[in-house]
């Protein structure tokens, strides 16, 4: 017996094949959070629907972002290390990923790296994000492409590229205190 997401998985099917020739997936993603964000109006009760769908989006948008993301495999090979150290990278807070629910791989924002390394400050101010439970995997992400007024509006990205180490890790320290 199916669950219901089965079921609904089962139905959303032939409508994604069909505007998959017309829409991305970040479109696609983006249609099925304005049909939530449809459904819930401006009910009061439905505010968890509304927030859920905005992150649905966003998260889609982020996984594009500066050159998308790679596979566990390729992030290794980018660096020069085995799979099995990039992996234990990303379970000790010093790289940046995500799990995707469907494969239960990781994936890796290219933009973490510099050529055949990983861009230097992203483990530091990893190891400062990593002390507040609150902050998973996709804050973390949104922390470094997030524009701050603090930074001129420039990402904590853009401020490691520019060496701002110090700068950037102020910020993470007043992501993380309460």
């Amino acid at each position: 017996m199916l669950s219901a997401q089965e079921r609904l998985t089962k139905d959303l099917l032939p409508i994604v094949e069909k505007y998959r020739k017309k829409l991305d997936s970040v479109e696609l993603i983006q249609a099925l959070a304005e049909a939530i964000l449809a459904g819930a109006k401006d009910l009061p009760d439905r505010a968890f629907d509304r927030a859920f769908a905005r992150g649905l989006s966003v998260r889609e948008s982020a996984k594009r972002e500066e050159g998308g993301n790679i596979s566990a495999d390729q992030a290794a090979r980018r660096i020069g290390i085995s799979k099995t150290s990039i992996l234990q990278m990303f379970k000790k807070g010093q790289l940046l990923g995500w799990r995707e629910t469907r494969q239960k791989a990781v994936r890796f924002p290219v933009w973490q790296f510099k050529e055949d390394e990983v861009l230097p400050g992203i483990p530091e101010v990893l190891s400062i994000l990593s002390k507040s439970p609150q902050i998973d995997d996709w804050g973390r992400i949104m922390f470094f492409l997030n524009p701050r007024n603090s930074l001129s509006g420039k990402r904590p990205l853009d401020a490691l590229r520019e060496g701002r180490l110090p700068q950037v890790e102020r910020l993470a320290w007043g992501s993380v205190e309460p």
